[in-house]
């Protein structure tokens, strides 16, 4: 065989290679962009630019009702509780809870109520709020009481629901 021919058949087989490789290159970057659209991250059409992160978080909140508009803060919700606490309507005071909670509430205060334990509870609550953390739609306050002479710190956990009304989530 001649020189020529050597050369021409390594020609060959050297395109086909790098024809083969660029093949697999390109089939496993599209494999990937299919993932990354499958998984949301990355636009649906060609070339399936990924999203900035302002866009994924527009389209996928961390926290449910986090861009949902405030009607009721987590401080009026407390203010409403108290009140109706005061007013012994024990309806309206579990109707400030998330609504997971609100039977069970409802059922614990008329147990504290007829324990005769309702004007503790008031005097114990009636405190100032003290903002511990808030993000989208959850937060945190801090109450102080006073028992057996000391100070204690209680947290009151509020999550935001649906409507934009922030609701206790833990007392």
């Amino acid at each position: 065989m001649s020189m020529k021919k050597i050369f021409r058949w390594a020609l060959i087989y050297l395109l086909l290679v790098i024809g083969l490789f660029l093949i697999l290159v390109g089939v496993n970057w599209y494999l990937i962009k299919q993932k990354e659209v499958r998984l949301g991250m990355a636009r649906p059409a060609f070339p399936y630019a990924k999203y900035s992160q302002d866009e994924l978080d527009k389209m996928y909140p961390q926290y449910l009702n986090e861009n949902v508009p405030t009607r009721v803060t987590p401080e009026e919700t407390y203010a409403k509780l108290l009140a109706a606490l005061k007013a012994e309507n024990l309806d309206l005071a579990s109707q400030q809870f998330t609504a997971e909670q609100q039977s069970e509430w409802l059922k614990s205060l008329k147990k504290i109520k007829e324990d005769g334990l309702l004007a503790q509870m008031i005097g114990d609550l009636d405190k100032k709020l003290n903002k511990n953390m808030m993000s989208g739609a959850m937060a945190q306050f801090m109450i102080s009481i006073d028992k057996d002479g000391e100070k204690w710190a209680r947290p009151v956990d509020f999550i935001k629901d649906s409507n934009g009304d922030w609701k206790i989530k833990s007392l």
